[in-house]
């Protein structure tokens, strides 16, 4: 865990995203933490696997308000990448859509813009 910290610290989008997964995984007993897994997967989105998660963790409301616009724009952007698990969810996901939802969830893409800052005002007070 120390040598992706460290190269997370040099800015190595790669040990962001195994620091993600790393803080979803609960072996060992140990409880997730997702905020530390959002905060991993919001600065590894440029890459594909960590724009899915970031996805699916908007879409599950983890560390963040459920947000499935949100979440389907981050599926949209890893899908754009080549994930082919993202195009599928995706494109399921966007079948479920309103005609508004739809419309906000284009001029996202159009925008290449997505809320990601919102978390819950509980998480905002524990990281201060």
């Amino acid at each position: 865990m120390a040598a992706f910290t460290q190269s997370a610290e040099a800015g190595r989008l790669e040990a962001h995203l195994a620091l993600g997964l790393l803080s979803l995984d609960n072996d060992f007993g140990r409880r997730p933490d997702h905020r530390a897994a959002l905060r991993h997967f919001k600065t590894a989105s440029d890459l594909p696997e960590g724009a899915y998660q970031l996805g699916r963790m908007f879409l599950a409301g983890q560390a963040t308000p459920k947000d499935p616009i949100t979440g389907a724009f981050w599926l949209h952007q890893a899908a754009e990448k080549g994930h082919a698990r993202a195009r599928s969810e995706y494109d399921k996901l966007e079948l479920t859509f309103s005609p508004g939802q739809q419309k906000r969830l284009e001029r996202m893409i159009e925008e290449g813009l997505a809320p990601t800052t919102r978390t819950r005002p509980e998480a905002d007070a524990d990281s201060k």
